[in-house]
């Protein structure tokens, strides 16, 4: 990531940009699940790999940011109706597990790509 000294390679690795991209990579997700009727489990498994994926390159915080936009999606689109968010037990429950999860698994990602099991693929 670059610094602020630094000016990132391309726009893509800004984080901000890469914010974006990510949570338009979910937006897409969900409309595809939804499209494809695959149930609230299919959809948070869905929205939760491409989630903790788009992850990869941002910083911690903003990951977990990240997570927090899947599951404000996820409550109020898949659990309720209409976009409506809700804080009952359950919701914040699934909160904290969707902001792990997306930072979890963005972390794993990244030390399989540190040990070479995974490689980066990039276009350009």
């Amino acid at each position: 990531m670059p610094t602020q000294t630094q000016r990132p390679e391309s726009l893509v690795d800004d984080p901000g940009i890469w914010f974006g991209i990510a949570t338009g990579l979910v937006i897409v997700t969900f409309l595809i699940a939804g499209l494809s009727g695959f149930g609230a489990v299919g959809t948070g498994a869905a929205v939760l790999l491409v989630g903790g994926l788009a992850a990869v390159r941002l910083p911690g915080l903003i990951a977990l940011a990240l997570g927090i936009v899947v599951w404000a999606f996820y409550t109020g689109f898949t659990e309720n109706s209409l976009g409506q968010l809700t804080f009952a037990a359950g919701d914040l429950v699934r909160l904290a597990g969707f902001a792990v999860a997306t930072v979890a698994i963005a972390q794993l990602v990244r030390s399989l790509h540190d040990t070479g099991t995974v490689r980066e693929v990039r276009h350009g």
